[in-house]
């Protein structure tokens, strides 16, 4: 496909899952109520807070190193990588099955403040379990530049499976929660077989296999916090919403974390191809280009947002009482603040893969990290839940700060290094590890 063909797919692709997201919430709530909308959406949640740190120790370095590969032809090396991923997801889904099932109850208790969770947490942990297959899936096109085949993906995984099981109103949340897990795993399953399916003819040795599983643990494995911390901070504040048993305070509280979590959906298309694209041009040693590229996604983004913010300030909280019924009222204010902090999140998501393509340190992991203890630090002690959207806001702004500082900086000591000698990038011919000017705090940027 062409680029503008490419980047035209993926903005349809985007969109329909945002607008799926909007018609599963209305499905919710005629087939089970307000109420359970909430606990669906804690569900989704708690489902992103596990899978979300164990898929950093695949994802990122597949399409990393991956793209790398495909770019030099080396087709052994690659598959290397796509088998390698294969098998640590596989052992993470087996401990991750293991350890939510060995105590279902004490779980439910610290995930979900609901009473009865016990088969949310079951049906939960099979759900993650096929979020890791779809995550090393689509990292195993996307590496190759396979943009039908991972919209396809997505679409399948992300649009269809939700709208189909959400279509059975006899269904109660475990039971929707449980099957989208199977269909998740079933749809996942099968592009990965289709993927290694010529490994034979490639004749991989595992000797290669087991050297890529190293290198994608050294690489992915650091970042692993700082993906709790980001699954965190768009998990806690739900959970935080149920301490007191107000499943409606959790709908309030999902939903409008579902909106912020829309953003990254929205401008995705657009930042999809910044991690394998920005590697190749690091190898490449083409950092003119890659500056401008960063300041051309900061500027522009950022704009659009401010714009989008202040539309949505107005129109979405008299919509969301429209299309989802007078009792989203009552979230009208919680909205309206947790708006304040799609302007910075929206400057996150732009550059936070400029800066894993440009060092190999987890920069990203610790600034999540510093913002998660922020968001804490802010929400506590007590408050309610426009508090604890105000401190979302709050860490949001912190994470938008840190990422622009590094960003810049981490380039200028690239572009200072490139004239002095050559930049080697582990593993794939590149190190970036190079020590980077010291900061005088880790909070300054």
């Amino acid at each position: 496909m062409g680029g503008t063909s490419t980047v035209m797919m993926m903005i349809v692709t985007h969109v329909v899952m945002v607008l799926s997201t909007v018609v599963v919430w209305k499905l919710a709530v005629l087939n089970w109520g307000t109420d359970q909308l909430g606990e669906y959406l804690l569900a989704r949640r708690v489902i992103n807070v596990i899978q979300f740190p164990l898929i950093c120790v695949t994802q990122l370095g597949l399409i990393r190193f991956g793209s790398m590969a495909w770019a030099r032809n080396d087709l052994h090396q690659s598959h290397a990588w796509n088998a390698s991923a294969t098998l640590i997801a596989a052992a993470l889904s087996v401990v991750s099955l293991a350890c939510l099932n060995a105590n279902p109850e004490l779980w439910a208790y610290w995930l979900f403040g609901i009473p009865g969770g016990a088969a949310l947490v079951r049906s939960s942990s099979i759900a993650v379990v096929g979020m890791l297959m779809f995550s090393v899936a689509w990292s195993q096109y996307w590496a190759r530049m396979s943009v039908v085949a991972a919209c396809v993906l997505q679409m399948l995984v992300l649009v269809a499976a939700p709208l189909l099981l959400l279509l059975r109103p006899d269904l109660n949340v475990s039971q929707a929660v449980l099957a989208l897990g199977l269909v998740w795993i079933v749809i996942s399953g099968a592009a990965i077989l289709l993927q290694l399916s010529n490994l034979r003819t490639i004749r991989l040795q595992w000797p290669a296999i087991r050297a890529a599983s190293l290198q994608l643990v050294r690489y992915g494995l650091p970042r692993t916090p700082g993906g709790l911390a980001a699954a965190a901070l768009f998990s806690v504040p739900v959970i935080m919403a149920t301490r007191d048993g107000n499943l409606q305070a959790a709908t309030f509280m999902g939903t409008g974390i579902s909106l912020l979590s829309m953003t990254a959906t929205l401008i995705k298309p657009f930042t999809q191809a910044v991690l394998p694209t920005a590697s190749r041009m690091l190898a490449a040693r083409d950092l003119n280009a890659l500056r401008s590229a960063i300041t051309t996604f900061a500027f522009v983004g950022l704009s659009i947002a401010l714009i989008v913010v202040a539309a949505a300030a107005v129109v979405l909280p008299p919509a969301l009482v429209s299309y989802l019924g007078p009792e989203f009222l009552q979230a009208t204010g919680l909205i309206r603040v947790l708006l304040l902090s799609v302007a910075p999140f929206t400057m996150f998501v732009l550059l936070r893969d400029f800066l894993d393509a440009l060092d190999d340190r987890p920069l990203n992991a610790r600034n999540q990290i510093l913002s998660l203890v922020a968001f804490f630090v802010i929400a506590y002690p007590g408050g309610g839940s426009i508090r604890i959207a105000a401190a979302l806001s709050a860490a949001m702004l912190l994470l938008a700060i840190l990422t622009v500082g590094d960003v810049y900086r981490v380039l200028a000591h690239l572009t200072k290094s490139t004239s002095e000698n050559e930049i080697d990038v582990g593993g794939c011919g590149i190190s970036t590890g190079a020590a980077m000017p010291p900061r005088k705090s880790s909070l300054a940027a």
